[in-house]
């Protein structure tokens, strides 16, 4: 019996396991640890970049993004605003859903521009159905007083990408933002 309820054990933690793992649905790319865009509330910044999910791929339940602290302290925790917006013509158009959920902050062990430290943030979402083939934009603010520190989201190419900023208006940057989303398995 002690043998069974071993296996059973094992085979329940397998299946959790695989529940728990998800499926990178669109990556736009790594940070290159040479700079980003500052996107935060107190500066009235916020960054966008767009993205489209292929067929089979459209729900979304995880967002993953790269970022640093410069210009002061890193917080103890971190406090995020993301954003699910339209297109309007290549730049984002209405937010269609917003997100404050906690966020996980994982030090990478890298220093942009050798001086701060990378990190990987992980926001997990109620399942999210979109549109395969259509282009939203994804939107992040850090609600970190910049009094204390301004976050930057860390840039994966700097040539040709879509990534906007805004402060009265979307101003494309013309960079591409580091991130991924993962789905369901």
């Amino acid at each position: 019996m002690n043998k069974r309820m071993r296996a059973w054990t094992v085979l329940l933690s397998t299946i959790c396991a695989m529940a728990a793992q998800a499926d990178v649905i669109f990556d736009n790319g790594g940070t290159l640890l040479l700079g980003g865009l500052v996107s935060t509330v107190d500066t009235h910044f916020i960054v966008a970049d767009n993205f489209v999910l292929g067929e089979g791929s459209d729900i979304l339940s995880d967002i993953h993004w790269f970022g640093y602290y410069a210009e002061g302290t890193v917080p103890t925790t971190d406090s995020f605003s993301v954003y699910i917006y339209s297109d309007a013509g290549g730049a984002p158009g209405t937010a269609l859903f917003t997100y404050t959920n906690p966020v996980l902050r994982t030090d990478t062990g890298d220093l942009t521009f050798g001086a701060y430290n990378e990190f990987e943030y992980q926001m997990d979402i109620d399942p999210l159905g979109l549109t395969a083939g259509t282009t939203y934009w994804l939107g992040i603010q850090s609600n970190v007083d910049s009094n204390d520190s301004n976050w930057f989201w860390s840039i994966a190419n700097f040539s040709g990408g879509d990534a906007h900023q805004k402060l009265q208006n979307w101003t494309n940057y013309e960079v591409e933002e580091a991130f991924y989303l993962t789905g369901p398995s």
